[in-house]
């Protein structure tokens, strides 16, 4: 059994097998007709895995199992189901079609290295959500690998797509400190995502601190303390900030 997010409830029968699992919160009315589908064995995880395997094709039953398998990423069954959904796209709707190619991309990624299939991927969806998940997927696998070169690569031009979201712009210039890649471009994503959370000063506190940590690594002490005390300014309770500020200062005590 694998699965990821919190909560996550496995409902397995007599045999030990898993009749149908729940990612994730639902509300109680939700919830409740998900339990009933579970106890009646209507729509669950099992009985359609059971038609599949017994040869059936039928398009909701295929549509049902795409959406099932979102909480079952490293399933093999749930690989034959993307793979027969890949290879007869014209009977299945663009999200679930797109779900298929995303699976079929990392595949290629896991088993070949290659990343032609997503990066083709990228320049067929204009929408943003599609555009999201096709690079952190690429960003990811990068990432896993730890090939920085590329990661930082593939995520600069991820920001460079996105410069008025605040949450991809900070997550980058905080991962290029990580990695210790690309630091001018962070700081100059990291200037701009501090103008987008004007509104949010918990937000802001968060972004100045990666600003801070930016001009940290470039030797710029004076600047990097001066940013994380507009940090504590905001949140003065922060343990963390005055770390921060601590750990500054002593690279500027050690020049």
């Amino acid at each position: 059994m694998k699965g990821k997010g919190l909560p996550l409830l496995v409902y397995l029968n007599n045999n030990g097998e898993e009749i149908d699992r729940i990612l994730g919160y639902l509300p109680p009315n939700e919830y409740l007709k998900r339990i009933k589908n579970i106890v009646s064995g209507n729509n669950t995880f099992l009985s359609l895995k059971n038609k599949f395997n017994g040869g059936s094709r039928n398009i909701n039953v295929l549509s049902l199992l795409a959406q099932k398998c979102d909480s079952y990423k490293e399933s093999e069954f749930c690989d034959q189901v993307y793979s027969y959904i890949y290879n007869n796209k014209l009977k299945f709707n663009s999200e679930i079609i797109f779900k298929s190619e995303i699976i079929f991309g990392k595949r290629q990624l896991e088993y070949a290295g290659d990343t032609s299939y997503l990066m083709s991927l990228k320049e067929n969806y204009n929408d943003p959500d599609k555009q999201k998940t096709i690079y952190n997927t690429l960003i990811n696998y990068y990432q896993n690998n730890g090939d920085s070169d590329k990661e930082s690569d593939i995520y600069k031009k991820y920001s460079d797509l996105f410069l008025s979201d605040i949450n991809i712009l900070n997550a980058y210039a905080w991962r290029m400190t990580e990695i210790q890649s690309n630091l001018e471009d962070a700081l100059d994503k990291s200037i701009m995502a501090i103008k987008l959370s004007s509104n949010d000063l918990e937000q802001k506190a968060n972004v100045l601190d990666t600003k801070a940590e930016i001009l940290w690594l470039l030797n710029r002490y004076d600047e990097a303390i001066s940013t994380i005390n507009i940090a504590i300014e905001i949140n003065p309770e922060s343990d963390y900030f005055k770390g921060q500020r601590t750990k500054f200062k002593n690279s500027q005590n050690q020049e």
